[in-house]
């Protein structure tokens, strides 16, 4: 066969148009690689600035593409349509009901356009390869960075654990690396795989399993089950005319296979419940609060980002309402994720948010497999996609970016594969469509990157106040508040700098500001101490009581009311408080704690006639 030079010259522009949508995808996934340790947690902070960066110079490509007609933008499909439900709703949400870090409400819009990108590169017939070989390497490099961490090569970047990745926490890592083991079974084991991708997958999958023991994470453990057991199923099954899924065959083998892996996942759950019994419970109290919150705010929930501030007041209703065990105050805590992102959506979006997206979940799941245009590598993304949303029912994917990115991802790829609408927009529609997503992209870009010299700034102000130096600290602080007083941390470090300096009132209001957003009862313990410092003692007590009740494992509240009552004459009181002390059980033994026990035993050691 002949070539011409008409044909090369093609070739050669099809695999320039692969290469740069590689590169493209590459430079966007590589988001969870980023750190930056000059900025304030700059392990989580780097990565939105470097995603902003690296979304604003790909849609500019992405608007050439289509303006030389190399892609089609935009083939309508039915899952674009329940994700616009979802997104649309999401926005009027917020629009109605206000709240949230406004920081992650601009990464939220910036998730847009990155899905319309993946979108229209999935439309095309490499781009699903294409994506398939970025999101490999990326959970590549992400368990050889965890490696050389278990090997002392890198830094971990927690203090309680040795592997995190690049990430902040190994939980999302794991959940992370437990994403990419179904999606790299998948090529493994496909027929069309070439020797270079079966290379990649193998890779992957032997660093996965390498790391993954050493996360710790339940959840992504199961996550990774239950994508490897749906490309099994997906590999072997039956598919039928007709049929929207492959079903498994009814033969002497399914007689084998189902009650053994019926029997291997009641194993895998008990023996993981076991294995840390209490973080289990824990999260269990956190869901059973959880949906108190949902009776109350059924419809609309209580508005994005205020998760937190509400479910800090909602635990301590449900211990002072006599409803929590004895059991459940040992395990509570004050956490600022639901560990269920399904429930999390229900608090602050209401039954509404949620309905509407296990709509967009089952639209993008609604794959017909008798159609020819199917790509093999996308019916992988479906396993993938069942491990990311299981690892979603313990964890908080949806709250960090890099997975973040990787649903959306697995979103828009499974989208590309529902089948599509009779309207479809026009070549001028299209133009004005990436118009408008260019200019989102770009208008988010000028309020986020701004704020960059912030951060960096806040860091080096935090070691200011870590130092002592309450005084110059709070001068950057006054500063920086315009920028940053959507950031809960920031006005909790604010607010204790105020009370350090005397500025009681003034500390106040910022924990005021604070608890809007955030559930630490040490802002509590800290309202408490500057009304006591006021001489507000009533007030000063109704703090320390709420501080008991959110956390009532924890000695400091109990200890600080204890200490109210002794310093304003009320001895039965302090005695009571005293005697509690000393029966509740210690979790772990800390200088602190030897100095409440002291102070504790010499309370009722010098008042022990009273209440006898």
């Amino acid at each position: 066969m002949i070539t011409t030079k008409g044909d090369s010259i093609k070739k050669l522009r099809i695999s320039s148009r692969n290469l740069i949508t590689g590169g493209l995808l590459l430079a966007l996934f590589l988001t969870i690689c980023i750190v930056d340790t000059t900025l304030w947690r700059g392990v989580r902070m780097a990565k939105y600035f470097y995603f902003t960066v690296a979304l604003c110079l790909s849609m500019p490509v992405l608007g050439s593409f289509i303006v030389c007609r190399k892609y089609r933008f935009f083939l309508i499909r039915t899952a674009d349509i329940a994700v616009a439900l979802f997104v649309f709703y999401i926005i009027s949400h917020r629009i109605i009901m206000g709240g949230g870090n406004e920081m992650h409400w601009w990464l939220f819009l910036l998730v847009i356009p990155f899905y319309a990108l993946v979108r229209t590169f999935a439309e095309n017939r490499n781009g699903i390869r294409i994506l398939t070989i970025v999101i490999l390497i990326t959970v590549l490099i992400e368990t050889l960075w965890g490696i050389l961490q278990l090997c002392g090569f890198l830094p971990s970047y927690h203090n309680a654990f040795p592997i995190t990745g690049s990430l902040f926490n190994p939980a999302p890592y794991a959940g992370f690396v437990a994403a990419g083991i179904p999606l790299a079974l998948g090529t493994f084991l496909s027929r069309n795989a070439s020797c270079r991708k079966r290379i990649l997958s193998g890779a992957v999958l032997t660093s996965s399993f390498i790391v993954l023991p050493f996360t710790g994470s339940r959840a992504a453990w199961l996550a990774a089950f239950a994508g490897g057991l749906a490309v099994v199923w997906q590999k072997y099954a039956v598919k039928r005319k007709n049929a929207h899924l492959p079903v498994f065959p009814y033969n002497r083998w399914s007689f084998i296979f189902i009650p053994v892996t019926v029997v291997l996942m009641v194993t895998l759950l008990y023996g993981m419940y076991r294995m840390k019994k209490d973080s289990a419970d824990g999260r269990w109290l956190i869901w059973n609060v959880s949906a108190s919150l949902v009776k109350e705010h059924p419809v609309g929930g209580i508005g994005t980002g205020r998760f937190a501030a509400a479910y800090g007041q909602a635990q301590a209703d449900y211990f002072l309402s006599g409803r929590g065990t004895a059991a459940q105050a040992k395990v509570a805590d004050h956490p600022d994720y639901a560990f269920n992102e399904w429930v999390h959506i229900a608090v602050e979006l209401g039954l509404t948010g949620l309905v509407l997206f296990l709509f967009m979940i089952g639209a993008c799941l609604f794959i017909p497999y008798t159609s020819e245009k199917v790509k093999v590598p996308t019916s992988y993304y479906l396993s993938a996609f069942i491990g990311l949303l299981v690892f979603s029912l313990f964890s908080y994917p949806f709250s960090v970016l890099p997975l973040s990115i990787l649903f959306v991802g697995f979103l828009a790829a499974l989208a590309s594969q529902t089948p599509p609408l009779r309207w479809q927009p026009s070549f001028q529609g299209s133009i004005a469509v990436e118009t408008v997503l260019l200019l989102l992209t770009v208008t988010v870009a000028f309020q986020v990157l701004p704020r960059r010299q912030s951060y960096r700034k806040w860091q080096e102000t935090h070691i200011l106040f870590r130092s002592g130096a309450y005084r110059d600290a709070l001068d950057e602080y006054r500063i920086l508040y315009p920028q940053l007083k959507y950031e809960e941390d920031f006005l909790m470090e604010y607010a204790r700098c105020l009370s350090h300096l005397g500025k009681y009132e003034e500390s106040n209001r910022v924990f005021s500001e604070y608890l809007a957003a955030g559930c630490d009862p040490e802002a509590y313990n800290y309202i408490g101490n500057n009304y006591k410092s006021l001489r507000q003692y009533e007030a000063a007590e109704q703090a320390y009581i709420r501080s008991c009740l959110i956390t009532p494992n924890r000695h400091y509240p109990e200890y600080l009311l204890m200490k109210l009552y002794y310093d304003t004459g009320r001895k039965n009181k302090a005695v009571e408080k005293a005697r509690l002390l000393m029966d509740k059980p210690v979790k772990v033994n800390s200088p602190v704690m030897e100095l409440i026990r002291k102070e504790t035993a010499k309370i009722l050691e010098t008042n022990n006639n009273i209440n006898e």
